[in-house]
């Protein structure tokens, strides 16, 4: 069977689903974020992790790069980790952001979600910048 030729976003959703494919689909679910896209795109950390236009650049080199048919705008656990009230250190450039604290680190402690959640989780301002990417990206 011949399938017409596809779009990336076709082609990945389709992988997803089982379907046929005109071509096997090249993606990654995680990060294939490196020095080297980041110094071709010029987008770096921390800037990629918490600015929407440099997070779209550098995600969208794995698409325009090295060829994927996915984006991955999420480039570590950053994200989760502060909307549900860790402390995260976003400054080093040689780094994914670093969880520093939790608020649940004492094994004592009580496990609590923030207040207002799930709600509070979207508008925690690295949420809202990788969702900013993902519409760009769109």
């Amino acid at each position: 069977m011949t399938v017409e030729t596809m779009t990336p976003k076709q082609r990945f959703l389709a992988a997803l689903n089982g379907e046929a494919l005109d071509r096997p689909c090249a993606a990654s679910i995680t990060s294939v974020v490196n020095f080297e896209l980041m110094d071709i795109v010029g987008s770096h950390f921390p800037e990629a992790n918490t600015d929407p236009e440099p997070m779209a650049e550098l995600a969208a080199s794995a698409h325009d790069v090295m060829g994927f048919d996915s984006v991955m705008p999420i480039f570590g656990i950053a994200q989760e980790a502060t909307a549900l009230g860790c402390v995260v250190d976003f400054s080093d450039p040689g780094n994914l952001p670093t969880p520093q604290y939790a608020p649940w680190a004492d094994r004592e402690a009580e496990i609590r979600l923030p207040d207002g959640f799930p709600d509070s989780f979207l508008e925690d301002k690295y949420v809202k910048c990788a969702l900013d990417a993902i519409r760009l990206l769109k």
